[in-house]
């Protein structure tokens, strides 16, 4: 019997379908990410240079698909309980196909940030909410992987960028987005087509394991939970959560940071002397080096508290805008290092995100609470290139701007350092209920 059972659960582990529903997440992250935010630095100066617009009116493109994600994001959990991933995720691709055949055919600002409102559409409804509730259905115990496979897609996305410049730099505009376009169309829809797939909920989590024979028959016997559900929360009782607010200012902060810098970073490094190709490269090599901080801080995260952790990913900001503001004057050397601390920085502070609030907040409200923290940080995404770009219009130069941006990056390493401590709190759940813990009192 208990030989029927282990032949049976190396036969399902072999059909197991959810890997290559991993992989196809991975290309996905890495397109979205890769092509679409990071890889609108490459088109920056182009298009401001062909147009004579200023760079704050190009960057206001790119603060559209925060806008943008503000306002579909809540709306992407409803859509996928109502309609499931697939057609969300086929309609997103069809949008972001659409998205550059207009862009690539724009004749003004109007129509430029119409074309990044189509872009913003497609690569909120395929991008990374929709992945994870996609890996959600297929993985259980090894889900955290999964999710490890799906984030370093988008670190290797940023590999995309001197791909998308030399486009940019040997063909006309046009026909560099529109080659874009059919590249992505060509990528991803053969990926959605794996990722419509839906997986055999009655023997999923078996097919997800490694359980040796002994193990199935344990938990097959094992009687089961039911768990009590959590008591509701007010939105505002939420809002009102001290701890909440620190994370939510420190991260604000942060994305205010990176979707200035991933914007403006060619633009910045064109403007010191440093051409166009070795840009690329720099910006490139910065993300790839995102897997450095997802897998190092994510494997410190275990040994060590989450806060502790968070911290010093947040210290990696504030020396990489250090660094990047003195490449002008002490010398471009000094882009070698930033490119390694931007990297564990931008990879640590993502990881460490859920691993901070499931920390605090347990997992009853979870998803509420990270929903909440999503649409708020986004804030800062559509803020910071505009004041990158504005700085630069004002100044004819990013110095001043990358100091000010240090200056922010610590005040969110001090709001992280300000949490209380968890183990002066007596569970994570109360967090939400208890008035002491909420206002992190002992």
């Amino acid at each position: 019997m208990t030989q029927g059972i282990s032949d049976s659960t190396a036969s399902n582990s072999n059909k197991f379908f959810g890997w290559w529903i991993a992989t196809a997440c991975f290309f996905f992250s890495m397109v979205t990410l890769g092509v679409i935010s990071l890889g609108f630095t490459a088109l920056f100066e182009p298009i401001a240079t062909q147009f004579g617009w200023s760079y704050a009116q190009v960057s206001l493109a790119s603060s559209i698909q925060s806008l943008v994600s503000i306002i579909l994001l809540p709306l992407i959990g409803i859509i996928v309980d109502r309609y499931g991933t697939k057609r969300l995720l086929f309609f997103g691709v069809i949008l972001i196909c659409l998205g550059y055949v207009l862009l690539s055919n724009v004749n003004s600002l109007g129509m430029l940030y119409f074309s990044f409102v189509v872009l913003s559409l497609g690569s909120t409804a395929c991008g990374g909410l929709t992945l994870n509730i996609t890996l959600t259905y297929w993985f259980k115990r090894r889900l955290s992987l999964a999710l490890g496979i799906n984030s370093c897609g988008s670190a290797i996305g940023g590999l995309l960028i001197p791909v998308i410049t030399l486009l940019v730099d040997n063909y006309d505009l046009k026909i560099a987005i529109l080659i874009i376009a059919a590249g992505i169309l060509v990528v991803l829809l053969p990926m959605a087509f794996v990722l419509s797939k839906k997986p055999n909920k009655s023997n999923s989590e078996i097919e997800d394991s490694d359980n040796t024979a002994a193990d199935v028959v344990a938990q097959q016997n094992r009687p089961r939970k039911t768990a009590s559900p959590a008591a509701p929360v007010k939105l505002m009782q939420i809002l009102k959560n001290k701890v909440l607010i620190l994370i939510m200012l420190a991260y604000l902060s942060q994305m205010l940071i990176v979707n200035a810098v991933s914007v403006h970073i060619m633009p910045y490094l064109s403007s010191i002397g440093i051409n166009r190709v070795n840009s690329s490269l720099i910006a490139s090599l910065a993300s790839l080096c995102g897997i450095l901080g997802s897998l190092g801080l994510g494997w410190l995260g275990i040994k060590m508290a989450k806060k502790t952790t968070a911290t010093i990913a947040f210290a990696f900001t504030v020396v990489s805008l250090l660094l990047i503001a003195l490449s002008s004057t002490v010398g471009s050397w000094v882009l070698a290092i930033y490119v390694v601390c931007w990297g564990i920085s931008f990879g640590g502070t993502t990881t460490l995100q859920a691993a901070l609030l499931k920390e605090y907040f347990g997992k009853n409200h979870f998803a509420t609470i990270v929903s909440l923290l999503m649409v708020v940080i986004q804030i800062g995404g559509l803020l910071g290139p505009l004041i990158a770009g504005a700085a630069y219009d004002k100044w004819s130069s990013y110095q001043g701007i990358w100091f000010i941006f240090a200056g922010l990056a610590l005040l969110s390493a001090l709001c992280i350092i300000a949490l209380p401590s968890i183990n002066k709190i007596e569970t994570h759940e109360p967090m939400l209920g208890n008035v002491k813990a909420i206002n992190g009192k002992n």
